[in-house]
């Protein structure tokens, strides 16, 4: 079952703590924006065999609730937390070590999260990752893309829409091409550099 609370901004969390209790098998939850810690809490609790979670926009919650998260909903396979700016890099190691399974994850706008370190953390945990959203979020550099290539072998699509690329460079959109086989496209890289450094066949 698949439930989506995201119309009922103004009772949201009320409508939380009052009914998910009573709905432990949901597979897939939409809560966006407006939600609280304690929300955050009666989700992980009860909401054991969750694997579609989409908290998109609730910028107000902290790397406390993406802890609950991870402890209580280890069978996730697609997380949404985009402009969740509040999240740090911390909380994403935190999840990645916990959701194992996770296949599609969306980290757009959580600038302060996605950073090298929390991308090494995604690739040596998250082996089944599908597809990353890393739009905005301008602190990721070759050495976190490096960990994507080498770490998640099923990966087919990465966004770097909005990052500015000031850390990367064609050593990433080279490894990219040659290690990720199932990748379906590059072209938010190839804004990136100019053609002189990227030699690869595929990229043409």
């Amino acid at each position: 079952m698949n439930f989506a609370l995201n119309r009922y901004r103004n009772n949201m969390n009320n409508l939380v703590h009052s009914l998910l209790p009573k709905f432990t098998n949901l597979r897939g939850l939409t809560l966006q924006p407006l939600l609280d810690a304690k929300s955050v809490e009666t989700i992980a609790n009860n909401c054991h065999h969750l694997e579609d979670l989409d908290l998109s926009m609730n910028y107000r919650l902290g790397d406390g609730s993406l802890y609950t998260l991870a402890r209580g909903c280890p069978n996730l396979t697609k997380l949404n937390i985009s402009g969740c700016s509040a999240f740090s890099e911390n909380g994403i190691e935190f999840v990645s070590s916990y959701c194992r399974k996770l296949k599609i994850l969306n980290l757009f706008g959580c600038y302060k999260a996605a950073t090298n370190k929390a991308l090494k953390a995604i690739g040596d945990n998250c082996r089944q990752l599908e597809s990353i959203n890393l739009g905005g979020c301008y602190n990721v550099g070759d050495a976190g893309v490096m960990s994507l290539v080498y770490g998640c072998p099923h990966l087919n699509a990465i966004d770097l829409s909005g990052t500015g690329c000031f850390f990367i460079t064609g050593e990433s959109v080279m490894a990219l091409s040659n290690n990720c086989l199932h990748l379906r496209s590059l072209d938010p890289l190839r804004m990136c550099f100019s053609t002189a450094s990227c030699q690869s066949p595929r990229l043409i």
